[in-house]
């Protein structure tokens, strides 16, 4: 049956509403910089710098040190950038958000009346933990995975309703985008086959047609092998090795599932109480009854759901897909991840499920005054996190005030006191080493995790250019820190800026050849490192290497 007209226009006013709530709280992104991770993804990137596309979709991003793979992210970065810098990119993720929040209001309107589905694409566009997807540039992995996802979800909608007629190849190219974008786009598959399972159709009075379930899985499968077989072949590994952490031994990663229920817990915490906005939580494991209780308690969730499923309605069993499967990619790979397994952008499509599960209570969306206050509550703070993601300097002060202990954190402000330091800032050098030392007592020698072996790699080359910058003289005080840098490029030897700093030392104690050999080797990790190819000047106007 036809949808009356005046319910078009009430349709075509709420998404305009939509759309202005969402420009209203989020329009402060559009002014951040490029900081943290966005250096070396955008502006130290020589291909991106370059316009090498090809060299751009085949490069994993930080080179080789983390083994990801995300060619659709660094397109998506290099157009915005070409279009206008940080502004550029901030502005596409602005408008692939604000097609999100419509496409999310014309999921839930198959489930909930139209007011719920308003509220729940209100929710969903405002809510704290949106601002890092949409802030921050390099956290635009999740929100373009989601993007894709819920693309897939919508082609596998109309491909079922057509009645599942020829092979649903939309379906299954939303799903490897969602996968270009970020490895844990693989929660795109469980999405569709939820979606498939309880969206209802477009309108009530039309047949359900059955799915071609065994068509549709064998082509989402073509599809996510053929990522894999292409994958393998950009990165030069054994296909289907993502599926192991990084190369990672299984057994290992079986071990470490008894943390899985915490970890899942503490992430949708944020759902409810996303203060303070910050970009990473790092979260020390539960004592052991705490544990056991998280366990215990999903456990009987899980067996009642299943008792009761008849009962259930399908809103629910879609609200807690949504709620789940873009979380459980993160806590499977918990420890390549390392101790940063929770942080705001993981929960972006899971807001949309938490607002399902929501509009299931009617009690909450008919009272006149109480979605308007939460919603407006989460309005508020979002716009005011926004202006933490201006720049380094501001995000780096917000951090250290709720996390000072914080590894990460401390390495970016210790950056920001290194930078000062080479600007002539007597006082800043100081102030970095004892930040890089305050994260290298927290990290340890053998940190776990990619963000952990990142900042472990970070802090010690900080510290060598600490020792540099103090200018002790003597052959012990010069031997310590060529070490120092030694183990900086044993920590990130696929850092060119740790290959640059040690050709520097080298150059300091006149072992030119060796000063020589460090720079054409950050060279061959970052053909646009300025700085190398000054040092290779200098040592030519010495009398070259010997």
């Amino acid at each position: 049956m036809p949808r009356p007209a005046a319910a078009g226009l009430a349709d075509r006013a709420g998404g305009v509403w939509l759309v202005a709530a969402t420009l209203g709280v989020l329009w402060p992104c559009l002014l951040g910089g490029y900081l943290g991770d966005d250096v070396r993804l955008i502006e130290r990137n020589p291909a991106l710098r370059a316009g090498d596309l090809p060299a751009l979709l085949t490069t994993p991003l930080f080179g080789g040190e983390q083994g990801y793979w995300r060619p659709l992210l660094l397109l998506v970065l290099y157009v915005g950038d070409r279009c206008g810098g940080p502004f550029g990119v901030h502005a596409l993720a602005l408008l692939l958000h604000l097609a999100n929040v419509l496409l999310v209001r014309a999921l839930a309107a198959r489930l909930v009346p139209p007011v719920a589905a308003f509220w729940v694409a209100l929710g969903f566009a405002v809510h704290p933990v949106q601002v890092e997807t949409v802030g921050w540039c390099a956290a635009a992995n999740d929100l373009l995975w989601a993007t894709a996802a819920l693309v897939a979800v919508w082609a596998a909608v109309r491909w079922r309703e057509r009645g599942g007629q020829g092979v649903p190849w939309a379906t299954a190219a939303g799903v490897v985008l969602a996968l270009a974008a970020k490895e844990t786009g693989i929660a795109a598959v469980p999405l569709v086959l939820a979606a498939l399972a309880w969206l209802p159709a477009a309108d009530a009075g039309a047949p359900r047609h059955p799915v071609a379930w065994r068509r549709l899985l064998a082509t989402l499968a073509a599809g996510v092998a053929g990522w894999l077989v292409l994958r393998a072949v950009v990165l030069g590994e054994p296909p289907g090795q993502v599926l192991l952490g990084g190369g990672a031994s299984l057994g290992p990663r079986l071990g470490d599932l008894w943390r899985g229920p915490e970890l899942l817990l503490s992430q949708l915490v944020l759902l409810v109480w996303p203060l303070p906005v910050l970009a990473v939580r790092s979260v020390p494991p539960w004592p052991p009854a705490a544990a056991a209780a998280a366990a215990a308690a999903l456990a009987l969730a899980a067996g009642l759901l299943v008792r009761c499923r008849r009962r259930v309605r399908p809103g629910i069993w879609l609200g807690l897909a949504f709620v789940l499967a873009p979380v459980l990619p993160t806590v499977a790979y918990q420890r390549a991840i390392g101790s940063y397994p929770i942080a705001d952008r993981y929960l972006y499509l899971c807001v949309v499920g938490a607002g399902l599960l929501l509009a299931q209570v009617p009690a909450w969306w008919r009272t006149n005054w109480l979605p308007w206050v939460v919603v407006a509550a989460a309005a508020v703070v979002s716009f005011v996190a926004t202006w933490n993601w201006h720049d380094a300097e501001r995000f780096t002060a917000h951090a250290e005030r709720h996390a000072p202990d914080d590894p990460m954190v401390l390495v970016m402000a210790a950056d920001l006191q290194l930078q000062r330091a080479f600007d002539g800032d007597v006082w800043a050098r100081s102030e970095a080493e004892r930040r890089y030392r305050r994260a290298l007592a927290v990290l340890g020698d053998d940190a776990e995790g990619s963000q952990r072996r990142q900042s472990l790699g970070v802090a010690r080359l900080g510290l060598a250019w600490c020792a540099l910058l103090r200018g002790e003289r003597g052959a012990e005080a010069e031997a310590a820190v060529l070490a120092a840098f030694q183990l900086a490029v044993e920590t990130a030897p696929q850092n060119a800026s740790a290959w640059y700093g040690l050709g520097v030392a080298s150059g300091e104690l006149r072992r030119f050849a060796a000063a020589a050999a460090a720079f054409e080797q950050a060279l061959r990790l970052d053909p646009e490192l300025a700085p190398a190819r000054r040092g290779l000047a200098r040592l030519q106007e010495l009398g070259g290497p010997r």
